[in-house]
């Protein structure tokens, strides 16, 4: 039946009764479609999980049903690999076991392990023979495993039969596909005319521009007999009569292979693929040989593995030769080295998605710094407007591997600059980072554009956690557990002693500094949920300019983007007739880079308003003294606190920080300096390090 079956699939019948019967399997490839995609959007929805081993996987697959040839890619890139110092296994699922034997006859200080389970098989490798990279043999379809790289092999003599799904064609899925490869190796081309190979790779290329393109011959390399093992010459079968036994998925191949070899091919006995031989069809091929006076038969070395056992104890009359072969590629050897040098370099493409919000940037930036990136790109996305915002996160539900390299939605829902932006990036992204919910879309939709990793920082809205590889949630959002959440106090933030001196040198020269002691006042502004009127300003600056005189300190200031007009003006106003303020920075009016850092750089203490949790992040990981200054609520009565007031009075809780009211800033500023208690320092960025080398660097 799977013979009949498979002859249908590849259009050999032409009877009126299979005719009939393809309209039925026309029906059944429909509903095969539908459950292909059904399994798809399930493990792209994250309705289905997928797991990363933790080392490097390299799937070796193909998208259709038949004998492409990957056996020997698995073989050549095992080979490779582990000549190269890598401690590779292989991961097979086993079918007819004739596949997983051969591998590890061939293979033999590489582990090859059987498994249907190849989570459960990875695992084991890893544990019990301390691999860094699997290859996965016949990986394209397995979506439960994640992998760094997909290589998928065609058949040149039979890319895509008749380009319908199973059960009436070969295809495992539609050619779109083809989109998730990383790599296409063209095997068998030797048996093909140019023109053929120059349309196939074409038509690769139209699929999948970003894959390279390798071709490859089976190229064989002795003969050996099956029962004793003794090697030959491939000169042994020049100009005799031999038949051929194979139970592989393209038996023309093989045979055109034999022909080549000078043999002249009298009879052909071809079975199913993964067949498993008994000795009655030992018998039958043994009495039709000597019916035609042939002496040798050449099988296959899959069919040698199964064959072995059955011959044993039988004293043929035939000799029964194993052609051996290995893969050689004819074209396209340094763009294979170049894709495995990519999958094995720690140093990866980030891509900084900004949405024009400086405290998202800098967490995004804070991420990025711990990735060994070769390049770091940057660009500012806008939509078109709020409804295109909401398009967008509609179509990246959708989202999935079938979007390689298509950036339809993106050019849809940006405006023109931005999308430029997107279309014109220099490298492909290996990550992909944003801060804050209103660019997850893009980000979901470039991840799976680009095959990459994703971070997301802060809670995501509505979108899952599973579909990011790394989320950064400060604890006062009440993140869920989850393996791929990381849970802060504060934000992350670009400070370090070395950021702090190199950007404070400068303005500390211009401003001509001369007092020991520098407070710094960073002044935010109306949100959700507070108000900051003229009144309260009024009074953190005269209790701020007291405390400065009676600590004989000097003050650094600025306001944020988000300072209003009203508060801005009246700060400039009153900071410009005392002596003691040194540098006031109006953010809406000018805003030169880095100004928060320097001012940070050269304060030994920081007050600042209690809205701006990037600030109090970033002053608490400079090894500042901290005073938080209370703004009133835009909705006091209402029952639960905010989520503001929770991070300061957590941090005030762990002694990290110093909170008061604005009418008791002097007495507070003035404890905090008399008492110098020893500075608590936030500690986010290194659990940050460590979150970004444990999800996104896989070390």
């Amino acid at each position: 039946m799977r013979k009949y079956l498979y002859s249908l699939a590849t259009d050999k019948r032409k009877t009126v009764i299979d005719k009939v019967i393809e309209s039925f399997l026309s029906v059944a490839s429909v509903i095969y479609y539908a459950g292909v995609k059904c399994v798809l959007f399930a493990y792209h929805s994250t309705i289905f999980r997928s797991y990363r081993l933790n080392c490097r996987v390299i799937s070796v697959g193909n998208i259709t049903w038949g004998g492409t040839g990957k056996t020997p890619v698995v073989q050549m890139l095992a080979e490779k690999l582990s000549a190269q110092g890598k401690k590779v296994a292989v991961l097979t699922r086993g079918y007819g076991r004739d596949e997983y034997k051969f591998l590890e006859d061939t293979l033999s200080d590489i582990p090859v392990l059987a498994d249907r389970n190849r989570l459960k098989a990875g695992t084991a490798a890893i544990n019990e023979y301390r691999i860094d990279t699997v290859i996965l043999d016949d990986g394209f379809q397995h979506w439960r495993l994640k992998r760094d790289i997909d290589l998928v092999v065609v058949n040149a003599l039979n890319p895509f039969g008749n380009r319908r799904l199973i059960p009436r064609g070969i295809l495992r899925e539609p050619l779109n596909g083809l989109r998730r490869a990383g790599l296409f190796v063209i095997t068998k081309t030797d048996l093909v005319d140019k023109q053929n190979i120059a349309n196939l790779e074409k038509e690769l290329g139209r699929i999948n521009p970003l894959a390279p393109i390798i071709e490859a011959v089976h190229s064989p390399s002795h003969l050996s007999r099956l029962i004793s093992g003794e090697k030959f010459g491939l000169e042994e079968i020049k100009n005799k009569k031999v038949a051929i036994l194979s139970g592989i998925g393209d038996p023309v191949s093989f045979k055109a292979l034999v022909e080549r070899l000078g043999a002249r091919v009298v009879s052909e006995f071809r079975f199913l693929d993964h067949y498993q031989y008994g000795t009655a069809d030992l018998k039958d091929i043994i009495a039709r040989c000597e019916n035609l006076g042939i002496k040798n038969v050449i099988t296959t070395e899959k069919d040698a593995v199964k064959l072995k056992n059955i011959v044993k104890g039988h004293g043929l009359p035939i000799d029964l030769f194993c052609l051996a072969i290995k893969l050689k590629i004819t074209k396209g050897q340094n763009e294979l080295d170049s894709v495995l040098e990519g999958v094995f370099s720690s140093k990866k493409t980030v891509l900084v998605l900004d949405d024009g919000r400086p405290g998202h940037l800098k967490q995004s930036l804070a991420v990025a710094r711990e990735v060994p990136c070769s390049t770091l790109q940057i660009i500012r996305l806008r939509y078109k407007n709020r409804l295109f915002r909401f398009l967008a996160a509609c179509l990246a539900f959708f989202a999935s591997p079938y979007c390689r390299k298509c950036l339809r939605c993106v050019k849809f829902c940006l405006d023109k600059n931005s999308y430029r932006q997107v279309a014109d990036l220099n490298k492909t992204p290996d990550i992909i980072i944003s801060a804050g919910s209103g660019l997850v879309a893009i980000n979901l939709i470039l991840t799976r554009a680009n095959e990459a990793k994703n971070v997301v920082l802060m809670k995501p809205g509505l979108w899952s956690f599973k579909r990011f590889s790394l989320v950064i949630v400060p604890e006062h959002d009440h993140p869920l557990k989850r393996e791929n959440v990381l849970t802060t106090l504060g934000a992350p933030n670009l400070v370090n002693p070395d950021y702090l001196r190199e950007q404070s040198e400068q303005l500390k020269k211009r401003l001509g500094l001369s007092k020991k002691l520098r407070i710094g006042l960073f002044v935010g502004g109306e949100n959700r949920e507070y108000i900051f009127s003229k009144g309260r300003i009024s009074q953190i600056v005269s209790e701020l300019a007291r405390a400065a005189e009676a600590l004989d300190a000097e003050v650094l200031a600025t306001t944020s983007r988000r300072t209003s007009l009203e508060v801005s003006k009246y700060l400039k106003d009153y900071l410009a007739s005392q002596e003691r303020c040194k540098l006031l920075v109006i953010a809406n009016e000018l805003n030169p880079p880095q100004t928060a850092e320097a001012i940070l750089g050269l304060s030994q203490i920081i007050v600042i308003s209690s809205d701006s949790v990037s600030m109090i992040s970033e002053s608490l990981a400079a090894s500042r003294y901290v005073i938080v200054f209370e703004l009133d609520r835009k909705r006091p009565g209402a029952g639960s606190i905010s989520k503001h007031t929770r991070l300061v009075n957590r941090l005030a809780e762990g002694n990290y920080l110093s909170i008061c009211s604005s009418d008791n800033l002097y007495d507070t500023v003035r404890k905090v300096w008399r008492e110098k208690r020893p500075i608590k320092t936030l500690r986010d960025n290194q659990a940050v390090r460590e979150a970004v080398k444990d999800k996104l660097l896989n070390c």
